[in-house]
């Protein structure tokens, strides 16, 4: 797969078991979001708006009717090596679908390369957020992206 070419994946228990099976162990932060039990697991991917695979790893996308958010997991540090050129190949492709809405990523405040990620992608820092995961509060960094054109 090209650097900016992604896939969008049809959610199904195959893709669900062939996913949980790469991030059931992953421990840290994930573990108590997306990742705290296959059932949420996938509960998240088949309510996602969309799935699409990338270089290096996967993202879901939620389309909400401020924003668009965006939940990358990454399988490789191939994910890092052209993330600008990745979240506009996403914004292209689903450019109807975002009807000019900001794209943001939330991110946990302690996950370090999740921050580099979405730096490299030419998301800005917007601030902090307090979210429920797993009945846990904690502190979030918001990043957000906008195309340049719009």
């Amino acid at each position: 797969m090209q650097s900016t070419e992604i896939k969008v994946l049809d959610v199904d228990s195959q893709l669900v078991d062939k996913l949980w099976s790469r991030v059931e162990h992953s421990g840290s932060f994930y573990s108590i979001g997306d990742g705290v039990t296959k059932e949420n697991f996938r509960r998240v991917l088949y309510g996602s708006s969309y799935v699409v695979a990338i270089d290096g790893g996967i993202v879901r996308l939620d389309i909400g009717s401020d924003y668009v958010e965006l939940h990358p997991i990454a399988f490789s540090h191939a994910i890092f090596r052209n993330a600008h050129e990745t979240i506009e190949a996403i914004y292209s492709r689903f450019v109807r679908s975002f009807q000019s809405k900001p794209i943001c990523c939330i991110i946990p405040s302690e996950m370090r390369a999740a921050k580099v990620l979405a730096q490299l992608a030419g998301m800005h820092y917007e601030g902090v957020v307090y979210r429920l995961l797993s009945g846990v509060k904690l502190a979030c960094s918001v990043y957000s992206w906008r195309p340049e054109n719009v």
